[in-house]
């Protein structure tokens, strides 16, 4: 929307550029969760132990010198059981201990990849995929989005010089009004069968190959930029 105004017997054009760019991500992050709970505290803090080397080890293994592994959370944890149909005795004290494992790479291509190894490996939980730009692809992207605002901004303007009879004298000022980005595909949930055995009233349910999906699509991350301006105004 263009709109003309005067002052100081200048004639000034208000308007306003969006722009907006779009680009596939190229860097992503993942959460990988080993949890089991047991009446015997030993019994579930070895498992817990057991696989969570296994899938730290296979990640590991996956990772380059770029990414970034790492633990960051283990909780240990008890509560009273009170399923009386259940695979526990009802009023038994179970233990509960888990340990999560933190992944940043910038191999998108290789993240279902990775998350089935994962898997099969023993991670439990799989949680907050999240696509990004990596900091150079996110300027480069937020410059393209911008530029094209300010080309959205000059042809509307030019547009509306026009239909007035004037031609555009040049920039007044502009200000930029707000620039995002989001992520897609974030937040997502996918329950494993990592299991030695079905003790977990929890975790129990066995699940089928594709849990694990066999691909992700990334999509394409937008950049919107939009500005006001103030063109000067010349007959």
């Amino acid at each position: 929307m263009a709109k003309e105004t005067s002052r100081h017997g200048e004639t000034y054009l208000e308007g306003y550029g969006r722009g907006v760019s779009r680009a596939k991500p190229d860097y992503f992050s993942v959460q990988f969760e080993i949890s089991k709970e047991h009446p015997d505290d030993d019994v579930c803090y070895d498992e817990v132990s057991k696989d969570a080397e296994k899938v730290l080890q296979a990640v590991k293994g996956w990772a380059g010198e770029q990414d970034l592994v790492r633990t960051t959370s283990f909780s240990y944890s008890h509560y009273t059981y009170h399923d009386k149909r259940g695979i526990w005795k009802y009023g038994e004290t179970i233990a509960v201990v888990s340990t999560t494992i933190f992944v940043e790479s910038g191999r998108v291509d290789e993240i279902a990849k990775l998350l089935t190894l994962a898997r099969k490996n023993g991670a439990t939980e799989i949680s907050n995929v999240s696509f990004q730009l990596s900091d150079s692809l996110r300027r480069e992207e937020r410059k393209k989005a911008l530029e094209a605002a300010v080309e959205a901004a000059q042809f509307d303007a030019s547009v509306a010089a026009k239909a007035f009879g004037l031609k555009v004298a040049g920039l007044d000022h502009a200000d930029i009004l707000s620039g995002f980005t989001h992520d897609t595909y974030s937040d997502r949930y996918i329950d494993c069968d990592n299991m030695l055995n079905d003790s977990s009233p929890l975790m129990n349910r066995r699940y089928e190959e594709d849990d694990a999906p066999d691909f992700i699509d990334a999509g394409e991350i937008t950049t919107s930029v939009s500005l006001s301006t103030v063109f000067r105004l010349a007959p």
